[in-house]
């Protein structure tokens, strides 16, 4: 299947990599819980943006990819 164009959009295959995964995560500072049951899938040439209000867990869910933050 090749990519296709439509009016400046990119239509890409369904069958690119899974690139980065997470599953019913919760993560939370001591008693808080910032983020809970998130689940996501990003594939390759995928663009995605996190949107959301102060402290609502944007800077605590971009740290988890270079793994800043230890998960269990």
């Amino acid at each position: 299947m090749s990519n296709k164009s439509c009016n400046n959009i990119k239509i890409l295959p369904r069958n690119q990599k899974t690139i980065l995964s997470c599953e019913n995560m919760t993560i939370g500072y001591e008693d808080q819980v910032v983020l809970s049951d998130l689940s996501f899938d990003v594939k390759e040439a995928d663009y995605i943006s996190i949107l959301g209000e102060n402290g609502s867990g944007k800077s605590t869910l971009v740290d988890l990819i270079p793994r800043y933050h230890d998960v269990c």
